[in-house]
């Protein structure tokens, strides 16, 4: 898994796949640019459509136009250590 995730608890794994879920609004096991869109503003911050963009390309790793749930962690994982307040 990209994301080091023996930072976090079983129980925020768990929190992380369901916030990744409630995200992924059509079900598809993916967050879409919309998708992002929605999360990127539960963060509290006013992103625009350059800050989108550029997020998803530093998380879309294998490029295929949407955030999966591995690349999800990594960037829970960022933002964790950023201690970015996320709202969800």
């Amino acid at each position: 898994m990209p994301a080091n995730s023996s930072t976090f608890t079983q129980g925020d794994i768990e929190s992380f796949r369901k916030s990744f879920d409630s995200f992924d609004r059509k079900h598809t096991g993916a967050i879409s640019i919309s998708d992002l869109r929605s999360l990127l503003c539960s963060i509290n911050e006013k992103f625009g459509a350059r800050d989108i963009d550029r997020t998803m390309m530093e998380f879309d790793t294998n490029k295929d136009n949407v955030i999966d749930y591995e690349e999800f962690l990594v960037m829970v994982n960022k933002i964790y250590r950023n201690k970015i307040p996320v709202v969800v």
